[in-house]
């Protein structure tokens, strides 16, 4: 049996909906914690991601995160 608090149960189910986190939701979250005074390193641990991926976003306005990604973008058969 796991002795598991509400706290390590919340934690996990936070880390699970990030990892569901993609483009616009990551940078805009990532965003919002700048914004609160929140270190690059505390965004990461607590978005539960790598700091190359705050730091990828930490600095870039909403006109270069277009940019990025529409460039990242995979385009697909559709798209031609």
């Amino acid at each position: 049996m796991y002795n598991c608090t509400f706290s390590d149960i919340m934690i996990a189910y936070q880390k699970k909906a990030v990892r569901k986190m993609k483009g616009i939701k990551m940078y805009t979250r990532i965003q919002e914690l700048k914004e609160h005074g929140v270190s690059q390193n505390k965004a990461a641990q607590y978005l539960g991601v790598h700091r190359k991926t705050i730091k990828r976003y930490w600095n870039m306005t909403a006109d270069e995160y277009e940019k990025y990604h529409n460039s990242v973008r995979k385009s697909s058969v559709l798209d031609q």
